[in-house]
């Protein structure tokens, strides 16, 4: 990570006296790099009498980044709090310097909140934003023509055999580690467990390829990480790279899970219940959907082990993976025990 966070840098330090002819905004200075954005790289800036964010786009190419900025006006004219970007002097939201690609918007005051800390008032506005992002969403002009999510439609439900062969090959890698540490014990010992769990649980797995309920534009990533609040109002809805044309349910269904559940893997199913209900007087989604949204995401989670997959397969041995490979294993185990109680809390 600090590898990486250094070579962004010093790449940035090349290309910031062309980004700041680009954007006639006078000498930028750079505060601090942001570590909440994991899919580009992001860092505070001052320039003229403002401060912004400047962002180094790698998630997706440029042209796709320039047409959801486009979107962001249009969001903004709906009453969607989004950051609107900062045009270059010849009008560009994507400026190219040195074959990489930035973008520039205002900094916005606020903070990242986990939905636990707020009131019932305070999550079911969050319910009905959400509600009110889609609406904004569908209400785009027809040309704007967001990727179908890979959980759409077409999705493949993946199958626990194939899960079941990457979890033995995790285990004979660790297995086979000259020095192992104290997380990589734990992680075998976790890895045992998901196995346990696949093995108990795999005549659950969804029977058809095709999710219920209506598909439309989502926000595609909604999460704390992606919002900021200044109390319990939601001042601005950040990264909309995962746009895309998705169940409506799934992202309820996603977002619920993100905002309500805690380092200890147990979720607030008063929250999520509210939350829901409150998305519901925005746009109507039925119970046969949501259940099967929820239905559909817990096969996805039990049957991925990315972090792991991440840290020994792919050889990254950053503190970030490591953590979410137990976070995501807590969620998992708690999730497996309460499955009923968690598909009544969305579907009820």
């Amino acid at each position: 990570m600090v590898n990486e966070v250094s070579l962004g840098l010093a790449d940035l330090e090349a290309d910031l006296p062309l980004l700041e002819d680009a954007f006639a905004l006078g000498p930028i200075v750079v505060r601090r790099y942001l570590a909440t954005g994991w899919m580009n790289r992001n860092w505070q800036v001052a320039a003229g009498d403002g401060f912004y964010v400047l962002r180094r786009i790698l998630a997706i190419p440029a042209s796709t980044a320039r047409s959801i900025l486009a979107v962001m006006s249009a969001l903004n004219n709906q009453a969607v709090p989004v950051c609107l970007p900062v045009r270059s002097a010849t009008g560009e939201t994507v400026v190219t310097v040195n074959e990489r690609c930035y973008c520039l918007t205002p900094w916005i005051e606020g903070v990242h909140r986990p939905g636990n800390d707020l009131s019932m008032p305070g999550v079911m506005s969050l319910g009905r934003l959400v509600g009110a992002i889609h609406q904004a969403l569908a209400g785009l002009p027809a040309d704007f023509d967001p990727p179908s999510a890979p959980e759409g439609s077409d999705a493949k439900v993946a199958s626990a055999d194939d899960a079941i062969h990457l979890i033995t090959r995790i285990d004979r890698i660790i297995g086979g580690l000259c020095a192992p540490e104290r997380h990589d014990l734990m992680a075998r010992t976790l890895l045992r467990r998901r196995l346990e769990l696949l093995g108990e649980h795999s005549h659950l797995r969804p029977e058809t390829l095709a999710p219920a309920g209506s598909f439309g534009r989502v926000h595609g990533d909604l999460n704390p990480r992606n919002l900021l609040f200044r109390g319990e109002d939601v001042v601005a809805v950040l990264d909309w790279d995962r746009m895309c044309v998705s169940p409506y349910a799934r992202e309820v269904v996603r977002a619920g899970i993100a905002f309500f559940g805690s380092a200890s893997g147990i979720q607030d199913l008063a929250r999520v219940s509210a939350f829901t209900a409150a998305y519901r007087t925005v746009l109507p989604l039925d119970e046969a959907a949501l259940a099967d949204a929820v239905s559909r995401l817990w096969w996805k989670r039990i049957t991925d082990v990315w972090p792991a997959e991440f840290r020994y397969v792919r050889s990254d041995r950053s503190e970030r993976i490591a953590r979410m490979f137990v976070l995501d294993e807590r969620a998992i185990q708690w999730w497996t025990r309460h499955l009923d109680d968690v598909t009544a809390a969305f579907a009820s």
